[in-house]
């Protein structure tokens, strides 16, 4: 089993004022790790996400185009269909629970994640 999982994160529309996701904390995983990965020169590389992703107020934000959120050590091997409990950590709103369902990678996504695993 690899050491890791990576979700697929979810979508966040808010009305106001803008907010700042600071961390993802799960019972199902030892550490959620939120980073920004880029592919330089073939190399792929991973940066932490210290500052946070900014929520724009009345916006919807993803976490794609090379940011994650990825679960280390999760507890079992999740499979498509499980469901995932964690929490959002806001610098405003504060600690809000999810549930993150798994999904299949669609052919040619996460291109930056290649060769995880190996």
């Amino acid at each position: 089993m690899p050491p890791y999982s990576v979700a697929i994160s979810p979508s966040r529309t808010w009305a106001t004022p803008d907010d700042r996701l600071i961390a993802i904390e799960s019972s199902a995983a030892e550490k959620v790790e939120m980073h920004r990965s880029t592919l330089t020169d073939g190399i792929a590389r991973m940066q932490p996400m210290t500052e946070g992703l900014v929520i724009p107020a009345g916006e919807t934000v993803w976490l794609d185009n090379g940011m994650d959120a990825m679960f280390v050590q999760p507890v079992e091997r999740y499979r498509a269909g499980d469901e995932v409990p964690a929490t959002l950590v806001f610098e405003k709103a504060g600690r809000i629970d999810v549930t993150f369902k798994v999904e299949e990678r669609s052919t040619g996504s996460g291109a930056a994640h290649e060769g995880h695993g190996q």
